[in-house]
């Protein structure tokens, strides 16, 4: 994982974060000649190896600038941008009628000492994501709070042609406690706030 952050001028920050990751997974099985699976083999050992490789990552990028009119009009828009992908291969190898007394570690390391009888190789379809964002916010003295925000997905997991989502929202808040009229003794926060 790793993020970097630039200002390329007073106030506008560009921002990239990236997280990779890779994961092997292996479980092998030896099922025994006194076991049921083995007894529907003719009581010989049958064993099994399968080996799943994932390899996934996530990069968004953002800019974000911020600005103050006259000290009481504070304002910040955002835009952005994130992709994701994830991938996974599982591969499946089993052998069966090894000799009755072979150690687990033995057939793993020679399934030919067996008869091969199932080799699968599975590609999971890509899960993928693009997405586009936006937000703007305003505040007067920090006591009128708005904010708008735009979203757009297009994700590989959506039905074809309608693989691209748009959620935008809205929302606003007074923050009550800092009029100058509010008893902070009596609380020192209080916001009402709808989106």
């Amino acid at each position: 994982q790793a993020s970097l952050s630039w200002e390329m001028i007073d106030n506008l920050v560009f921002r990239t974060d990236i997280a990779q990751f890779w994961g092997v997974s292996d479980n092998n099985q030896l099922w025994g000649y006194l076991t049921d699976t083995a007894h529907n083999n003719e009581d010989k050992p049958v064993a099994q190896i399968t080996d799943v490789r994932r390899n996934k990552y996530t990069w968004t990028n953002t800019l974000n600038y911020t600005f103050t009119v006259k000290s009481d009009h504070n304002f910040s828009a955002l835009l952005g941008h994130e992709m994701y992908d994830d991938q996974r291969t599982t591969n499946v190898h089993s052998s069966r009628s090894f000799p009755q007394t072979i150690s687990p570690d033995k057939a793993f390391a020679n399934m030919g000492l067996g008869t091969a009888y199932q080799a699968t190789s599975t590609v999971k379809t890509p899960d993928r994501m693009l997405s586009f964002f936006g937000q703007f916010n305003y505040n007067y003295k920090h006591r009128y709070l708005i904010s708008l925000t735009m979203r757009a997905d297009g994700s590989t997991k959506f039905a074809p042609g309608h693989q691209w989502g748009y959620f935008p929202s809205i929302s606003g808040a007074w923050v009550v406690s800092e009029e100058p009229w509010w008893n902070k003794k009596f609380m020192n926060q209080f916001k009402i706030r709808a989106s």
